[in-house]
């Protein structure tokens, strides 16, 4: 183990009395099977997928879920977060729910000057009439014209 925060821990204690280390430079996935597999759990599809589902979670739903699950009131829940009761099954109430992951946009290859300056001259505007809606002087205009011209043949290869 290279570093670990004060407190955190560095071995699981089994049902036994066994402390067990643990390898903190594992992925989050691989340190909770690990644990599962520590305690007494078996590390099976179900163990597999639980830890899926825990890491699509908020870390505040993953707390919540933890000490609800093990017994802990929902109001001393809500004590120790310093959160309302109503927060905290609320926040048990969404944390059941599927959530569709976001993809991210296509990222543009051109900005909006450069797409603008291309739609004009398609229309057939001039570079000084298009310069004179950007305050700025044709030369400007026919260099982003040529800039986006060349940002458009790299795209498409």
């Amino acid at each position: 183990m290279l570093f670990s925060w004060p407190g955190s821990p560095t071995s699981v204690t089994r049902d036994d009395g066994l402390d067990v280390p643990t390898d903190q430079s594992a992925a989050p996935a691989e340190r909770l099977c690990e644990a599962a597999l520590h305690t007494g759990g078996v590390a099976g599809p179900a163990t597999l997928a639980s830890v899926t589902e825990q890491l699509n979670l908020r870390p505040v739903e993953r707390v919540v879920r933890r000490l609800v699950d093990n017994g802990v009131d929902p109001a001393e829940v809500a004590w120790r977060l310093r959160r309302s009761p109503r927060s905290v099954k609320q926040i048990l109430e969404l944390s059941t729910r599927a959530r569709t992951v976001a993809q991210p946009a296509p990222p543009q290859v051109l900005r909006p000057l450069e797409r603008r300056i291309l739609a004009w001259r398609a229309e057939g505007a001039s570079y000084a009439e298009i310069g004179s809606r950007f305050r700025r002087s044709p030369a400007f205009v026919r260099q982003v014209e040529e800039i986006a011209s060349v940002k458009m043949l790299r795209a498409r290869s």
